[in-house]
Formats: C-alpha cells, structure tokens, sequence
C-alpha cells in the first residue's frame, strides 16, 4: 500500500529536522575550537584534525554496530553518545568566553575581568 500524503509529509518534516541538527554540529564543534585555539596560536589545524579524526572513528564504529543488523543497540548507542557529547558541548561552553577566548572560573565570570578589576 503506498504511502499516505501525511505519511510523507511526517518524513519530510523528520529528515528537516535531523538535517538541521547536523548543521548545527557540523559548525558549531569547528566554531568553538577555532575560538578555543586562533591561528596565531599555531594549535588550530592540530584541534581540527583532531576533531575530523573522532569524526572518523565515530562514523566508523556505526558502520561496524550497523553489521549487526540490531537497531535497537545501534540506535542506544547513538543516543549515550548524543547526550554526552551535548553534555561536553554544553561544559566546554560555559568554561569559555567565546569573545575573547579564555577560560572562566567556577562561576562563569571571566579570569580576564576578574584580574583587570
């Protein structure tokens, strides 16, 4: 039986929704790095390769846990690693200041100001 219009319409809007995260961890992990690390600091292609290689290692696990063929495993790990990955996201965030790009104390305020003051 083919496919009801809403039936298509619920996919359109789930694949939306999956691509739309995916640019937000394709620009956003990068962002926070070359914030963390600047050019002149000669780390940045350093953090960025590293990167792309966890990258690499995450795509190729997946590919091994798809061989399998046991989605539920597949989809568990997918979602342990989702929320840790958000967690370390969401850390890393708050312990930097992206305009400047230094570290925070426990409190949030900038190390920066905390010392100019």
């Amino acid at each position: 039986e083919p496919p009801a219009g809403m039936d298509i319409a619920w996919m359109l809007l789930g694949i939306s929704a999956f691509h739309l995260g995916d640019a937000v961890w394709e620009s956003q992990v990068p962002a926070l790095l070359q914030t963390l690390y600047p050019e002149s600091s000669g780390q940045q292609p350093a953090a960025l390769a590293n990167l792309k290689l966890w990258q690499s290692i995450g795509i190729g696990a997946m590919f091994g846990l798809a061989q399998l063929s046991n989605l539920r495993l597949s989809a568990l790990v997918l979602l342990v690693t989702l929320f840790f990955s958000s967690g370390c996201l969401l850390r890393l965030r708050m312990r930097v200041d992206l305009d400047s790009g230094k570290k925070r104390d426990r409190l949030g305020a900038s190390l920066t100001n905390v010392c100019a003051n």
